[in-house]
């Protein structure tokens, strides 16, 4: 059973990465220029990145496919559907909808800031008052 999870859970990852991936990147949400090169002088703050919005939008997306799924296997089964369980599949699905966008978007911005391209190869040195200078009384 725990290999069938396992293998039913990373079945349904690759689906929302062929399908749900694609659809947002195409709807508004563009994929970022990270510099992964940058990852190691970051890898704290993207590591709460991952934890606080990539893994919400794991769930929210895989949600859909796994509702989408269950709702296709009943279809099959009974032939018809209850006008209740359809309205709640489509609300659950544009709940999930919301989350998984929201939490992408806020997951690409803030990764883009942590890992974005240095503009600049010479950073400008910081200047500090000289301290010889300054009176002290």
């Amino acid at each position: 059973m725990t290999v069938f999870s396992l293998a039913a859970g990373l079945t349904i990852s690759t689906l929302r990465w062929l399908i749900l991936d694609r659809v947002h990147h195409r709807t508004g949400i563009p994929e970022p220029q990270q510099n992964f090169g940058r990852l190691q002088e970051n890898l704290t703050a993207y590591q709460y990145l991952v934890l606080t919005h990539y893994n919400y939008y794991k769930f929210h997306s895989n949600m859909m496919i796994s509702f989408a799924i269950l709702m296709a296997s009943r279809l099959l089964c009974h032939n018809t559907l209850p006008l209740w369980v359809i309205i709640g599949f489509l609300f659950l699905e544009w709940l999930f909808w919301l989350g998984a966008r929201d939490n992408l978007r806020k997951y690409y911005s803030q990764g883009e800031v942590l890992l974005k391209e240095n503009t600049s190869s010479v950073c400008p040195p910081e200047t500090f008052p000289d301290e010889s200078s300054s009176s002290r009384d």
